[in-house]
Formats: structure tokens, sequence, C-alpha cells
């Protein structure tokens, strides 16, 4: 699992985050969780939630399926 939610990653969020001077990196994974990092320009960033919420779950959920939590360290 984890090799399927880092290679998301790198396919279509960290262009998106990177674009704003951001970084997003998969900390850890299992078939339950998927445990995210946001830095750079996303560290302290008051739409970080949003982010979060509006972008980055819907496409994990998309690739890795509904039943995925995804949460922010």
């Amino acid at each position: 699992m984890r090799e399927r939610a880092e290679a998301a990653v790198r396919e279509y969020l960290e262009p998106l985050m990177s674009a704003d001077g951001g970084h997003i990196e998969v900390v850890e994974a299992d078939d339950k969780r998927v445990v995210v990092h946001l830095s750079g320009a996303c560290a302290g960033c008051p739409g970080q939630p949003f982010s979060l919420e509006g972008v980055i779950v819907p496409v994990l959920k998309r690739v890795l399926g509904e039943h995925i939590e995804v949460v922010s360290r």
C-alpha cells in the first residue's frame, strides 16, 4: 500500500504542491490509513486544511479506495 500511496503522491499531488512551493511526503501507509507530511510553503499555510480535505484526501481515496483514512502530521 505504501508504494501505491507514494506513486499517487508523486504523480498527482507533488506537482500541485510544488507549484506553490510546497512539498508532500508519505510518512506511513497501511491498508487502512495514509499519513502524509506537508512541508515547504504548505507548513503553517492557512489553506493547509483546505488542501488536505479538498485535494489530497479525494485523490488518495480515488487511487487507494474510499475506505482509506488520510491524516496529516
